[in-house]
């Protein structure tokens, strides 16, 4: 009796198997997937493209999917005149399975394989996860009747959801994107900031304070340090910092917090930096934040390939890697962000978190730090509209239409 190795692994590599002297057999029991082979293409540029030609498969078993081979995000290759006898998984494809990967499969031989998870896939189990590469064009949302509805209820509960009440010892700064004063320090209306990220830096020495930005579409402008040293418009977003409350919905007029109305005044965060480039996400989130009275359009960017297993790294690796494609429209790494009376409107990720993303626990510090959505819509989002790991979230009146996962 032939013994096979005793694992194969494959990453970006291209690998032919041939003849029939190679066969996979009483491999032993592999905890997680891929009895006998494993392939998987790390998002690299190098296309990861196997083939096994006239091989045998016999009596492997995996745990969880693939009893026999398994191939994971973006592999492409052949599996041609090969032998699947006895394979076991106790998840899904008992001969093999292959997740967001393609394989031109002719010739094979299926006998006896199990699938306990699943007798349908006791030979094969594919499935072919969705690739995003853009927002659902298609939709037609009146963004006018989705805020009156948020603003019905929103009279119903000013008490309950007014989470930082005015006090006029908080540094206050003003944003019009209208305003063409020559001098603008954002102490005032007729000298508000026309960019947001000013307001945003001019309190960040401070211990937090209040923005009130005037309806209008604002586009981020800079990308974060933290994102240094990528630079370009598609990583681009607004830089919260902690204790800051931000408002929009205001007329520019307003002396009062309470004299806004959001519903009258839409204000529009964009990812749309050019016409045909967004940016990937629109706010990095900060402690003891707040965002009240937004729509976050146009932003987002699809993966052509989905992230590896997330458990074959630590977790602080998976926060680097995610940290640029992850949530369009918030992107939360362990904070207390809060988020009211605001619409998440056609964006979209090729990772996790359409509109947003949510770590409460980052590195296994036994700290855990959860977001607080009150009020909040999420129309039209691509791919998993929230993401959250190892958090508590408080939510009230949310509300989903036509999104994706």
């Amino acid at each position: 009796m032939l013994m096979a190795v005793h694992l194969i692994i494959i990453r970006y590599i291209d690998a032919i198997f041939l003849s029939v002297s190679i066969i996979y057999k009483y491999i032993l029991k592999v905890n997680g997937w891929g009895g006998a082979v494993f392939s998987e293409n790390r998002n690299s540029p190098i296309t990861t493209s196997p083939q096994f030609i006239s091989c045998t498969f016999e009596y492997n078993y995996a745990g969880i999917n693939g009893g026999g081979m398994y191939w994971y995000n973006g592999v492409a290759g052949t599996i041609q005149s090969n032998t699947f006898s006895f394979n076991t998984a106790i998840g899904k494809g008992g001969g093999y399975a292959l997740i967001n990967s393609i394989a031109t499969a002719t010739g094979n031989t299926n006998t006896g394989n199990t699938a306990n998870g699943d007798s349908s896939t006791a030979d094969i189990y594919d499935e072919a996860e969705l690739l995003y590469t853009a927002p659902d064009l298609t939709l037609s949302i009146d963004i006018p009747t989705e805020l009156a509805s948020l603003y019905t209820v929103w009279n119903t509960m000013l008490t309950e959801a007014d989470l930082y009440p005015f006090n006029a010892g908080d540094s206050l700064c003003y944003v019009a994107g209208d305003n063409a004063a020559s001098t603008k320090d954002g102490s005032s209306w007729s000298k508000a900031y026309n960019d947001i990220q000013d307001c945003l830096n001019a309190l960040s020495n401070t211990n937090g304070g209040e923005i009130w930005v005037k309806t209008d579409t604002y586009f981020p402008s800079t990308a974060p340090a933290w994102k240094y040293p990528k630079s370009s418009s598609t990583f681009r977003s607004y830089e919260m910092f902690d204790n800051i409350r931000m408002y929009g919905g205001f007329s520019g007029t307003e002396t009062s917090r309470y004299n806004r109305n959001w519903r009258d005044n839409p204000t529009y965060l964009s990812g749309q930096q050019s016409g045909s480039r967004q940016s990937n996400q629109l706010i990095t989130a900060a402690d003891g934040c707040l965002v009240d009275g937004f729509i976050f359009i146009n932003a987002g960017r699809g993966l052509h390939r989905r992230r590896r297993l997330q458990n074959s790294l630590e977790v602080n690796e998976i926060l680097t890697y995610r940290a640029f494609e992850s949530g369009a429209g918030i992107y939360s790494n362990s904070t207390t962000i809060s988020v009211v009376n605001t619409i998440f409107y056609n964006l979209y990720s090729g990772e996790q978190g359409g509109a947003v993303y949510c770590i409460g626990l980052q590195g296994e510090t036994g700290i855990t730090k959860s977001p607080t959505f009150i009020n909040v819509a999420f129309i039209g989002i691509v791919y998993i509209y929230i993401y959250l790991y190892k958090v508590h979230i408080f939510v009230y009146n949310i509300r989903i239409t036509q999104c994706q996962r």
